[in-house]
């Protein structure tokens, strides 16, 4: 009998830890982040730099929010296709901003400067 307590005990304290942690990295946010971090860690080019710092800040929102992100790493590509993923990356990454800003400011403040970073890379040729 005590030993089926303790094994009751033991799954109800793991449901009940785990089962918050997934439904905080399943909301749009998250997916939008992760999503915005794999365009960046796959873009072929550097910006100088202004590509790496975006993922910086990314990292840091997520952070914020309690989330890890991936990258899947960089794939060989045109420089036109790389441009692509940065406007994507930055298409998400707004979208993700304003559910942000009120819910969590600190990690909407990273994700504007990301979409700055991108924006900077954009504009390098």
């Amino acid at each position: 009998m005590k030993k089926l307590f303790l094994s009751c005990s033991l799954f109800l304290t793991l449901f009940l830890t785990i089962i918050p942690l997934r439904a905080q990295t399943s909301t749009p946010e998250a997916g939008l982040l992760q999503t915005a971090y794999t365009n960046l860690a796959e873009a072929k080019h550097d910006y100088k730099g202004h590509r790496v710092k975006a993922m910086w800040h990314l990292q840091a929102a997520a952070k914020q929010l309690g989330i890890k992100l991936q990258g899947k790493g960089k794939i060989h590509e045109r420089q036109a296709a790389s441009d692509a993923q940065l406007r994507a990356a930055r298409s998400q990454l707004e979208q993700t901003d304003s559910a942000l800003t009120e819910s969590n400011p600190q990690a909407a403040e990273q994700v504007e400067n990301a979409i700055a970073e991108i924006s900077a890379a954009l504009r390098i040729r």
